[in-house]
């Protein structure tokens, strides 16, 4: 149960914020607020190795003291798909979490028995 107030009733009448999973429970969604706030989060995150991973390449492809940027275009942009999705799909199969979900109390569950997504259902998201 949750603090925000009280579960859909079982007279047919749904009440937003709340969902009924396959195995008859009833949980509470997590809410826009917590929802944005963990996607910031976790694009400062992304943004962050990303910044640091393009650093450490181009100054390692440089012979020079001036780090070398050209030709990173596309291998830019594949190592940005490859660092977001494995930042998401990892944790959120593994832990059911990212690092900004943990932050805000957000989780991830698989809608038919409240657990774990796994890995299907997180590469999915």
């Amino acid at each position: 149960m949750s603090d925000y107030g009280e579960p859909p009733s079982h007279d047919g009448n749904r009440r937003t914020g709340w969902a009924e999973l396959g195995s008859g429970e009833t949980v509470e969604l997590a809410r826009i607020g917590a929802r944005f706030g963990a996607r910031v989060l976790d694009a400062i995150i992304v943004a962050a190795v990303l910044i640091a991973l393009i650093l450490v390449f181009a100054s390692a492809s440089s012979s020079s003291d001036a780090a070398d940027f050209s030709g990173f275009d596309l291998t830019g942009i594949l190592l940005g798909l490859v660092v977001g999705i494995g930042y998401e799909v990892v944790q959120i199969a593994l832990w059911g979490r990212t690092l900004g979900k943990r932050i805000v109390g957000v989780r991830v569950i698989h809608a038919a028995h409240g657990g774990l997504p796994g890995w299907g259902k997180a590469f999915g998201r």
